[in-house]
């Protein structure tokens, strides 16, 4: 079912928890892109295939390297992720889609946009609720049971609000939600409100950092994963992978992809983004209106070499000693996708790494002693050496948004978004 309509019928398998053999194809064009033929930039009935089906019903489920989920798969009363999945019709706040059972559901009744939900998966999930056997008093009823990455997250209504809290990684330090803050810092200065995700930083009680961001989808609308795009886009064999996804997303309908992809890897370049893959981006679909658009940017922990060795901290391994996603590993190479920077303000840039210091200050990394503090300011050498050749770069390309392109640290910032 694509919310209320239905997309078609098909055979469910109840030993693999999996959807096994279509039926009927009812209406095609509000089908996920994923189940569709690879590479022919086709929509029809003849080209859904079964197998695709089961791949995306399968990607739905949280996967396998997710942290703690072991853990939490022995408290919750299933047998894995895919029937944890099954039990919520695979509901979830991304998109509209879900199975509706034999014998009928209306998505008034289930949908998590617009109906409560519990928060015990959730909370095992976030290795707040523990044990070594399934406890059946457990509440199924959760959006949890999808959704991507390795890190913990759950869903929380706050306000009314559907809002995602996201831990970091075990371990010494925990920096991936500082991460998020900070990059939300860099996209308030360059960026306007709606093209990105805002992230804010919280506490738990024991002291350890999460971040929190309120839903960017609707309940008119989809996330589509870039991997979908690079999947269904016709692929031409001379085609490189940045110029496939561009004329996918144009196929889509997606007006200025060019800019929005611009500004997404200009970001990427001064954060040092290494796992922007192709799950971490993508579109978003008005399935009421047809409209797609370059989604917010979202999802940017892994960003500012957060998985290098504490060790390590010489300036000079901080500055482009990383390998880039999701089209050229090289960073400087990728950065070179990028001809337009008419949207780029260099002079909103200025005291962004000052700014970036004093949260890395007030992180896990601060209290690591002299080791701590050598890796702050490597990392702030490196933003300021990427910054400086970002805007050199738009000097070149000679389509910078203002005459001033120096970017001087120290001097107050210009900010354009919402802090």
């Amino acid at each position: 079912m694509n919310k209320r309509t239905p997309v078609l019928t098909c055979a469910y398998d109840n030993t693999r928890h999996a959807p096994a053999e279509i039926v009927e194809v009812i209406n095609p064009a509000l089908a996920p892109l994923d189940i569709f033929v690879e590479h022919r930039c086709a929509t029809t009935t003849a080209d859904i295939r079964a197998e695709r089906l089961a791949t995306w019903w399968n990607r739905r489920a949280i996967p396998a390297s997710r942290q703690h989920l072991a853990r939490a798969l022995d408290v919750l009363p299933v047998s894995g992720a895919t029937e944890l999945l099954e039990r919520n019709y695979g509901l979830a706040l991304t998109d509209r889609y879900w199975l509706c059972p034999p014998e009928g559901l209306t998505w008034d009744e289930v949908n998590f946009f617009d109906n409560d939900f519990s928060e015990d998966v959730g909370r095992a999930l976030m290795g707040e609720i523990s044990g070594s056997e399934p406890d059946d008093s457990l509440s199924l009823r959760s959006p949890d049971g999808s959704g991507d990455g390795i890190l913990r997250k759950r869903w929380k209504i706050i306000g009314g609000k559907r809002v995602l809290l996201k831990a970091g990684r075990d371990g010494i330090v925990s920096i991936e939600p500082v991460n998020e803050h900070i990059a939300t810092l860099l996209y308030d200065r360059l960026l306007n409100p709606g093209e990105y995700v805002r992230y804010r930083l919280a506490r738990t009680q024991s002291g350890a950092f999460y971040s929190l961001c309120e839903n960017m989808i609707t309940p008119a609308e989809e996330l589509i994963p870039a991997l979908s795009v690079r999947e269904w886009a016709y692929a031409p064999a001379n085609m490189t992978p940045y110029e496939r996804f561009v004329a996918g997303c144009k196929h889509l309908g997606v007006v200025e992809i060019e800019t929005g992809l611009a500004k997404m890897l200009v970001c990427d370049f001064i954060l040092a983004n290494y796992d922007r893959h192709y799950r971490n981006f993508g579109l978003i679909r008005n399935i009421e209106t047809g409209e797609t658009r370059f989604a917010p940017i979202f999802d940017n922990g892994a960003i500012l070499f957060s998985s290098a060795n504490l060790a390590h901290t010489d300036p000079d391994a901080f500055t482009t000693d990383w390998q880039a996603k999701p089209f050229i590993q090289d960073p400087t190479a990728q950065l070179g996708l990028v001809s337009d920077y008419s949207w780029f303000d260099p002079d909103a840039l200025h005291g962004f790494a000052e700014e970036m210091e004093a949260v890395l200050q007030q992180s896990d990394l601060a209290a690591l002693g002299d080791a701590g503090q050598a890796r702050i300011k490597a990392l702030v050498a490196g933003v300021e050496s990427r910054v400086e050749t970002v805007c050199a770069r738009a000097r070149e390309c000679g389509t910078v948004r203002l005459a001033t392109a120096e970017c001087e640290p120290g001097s107050p910032p210009r900010v354009r978004g919402t802090v």
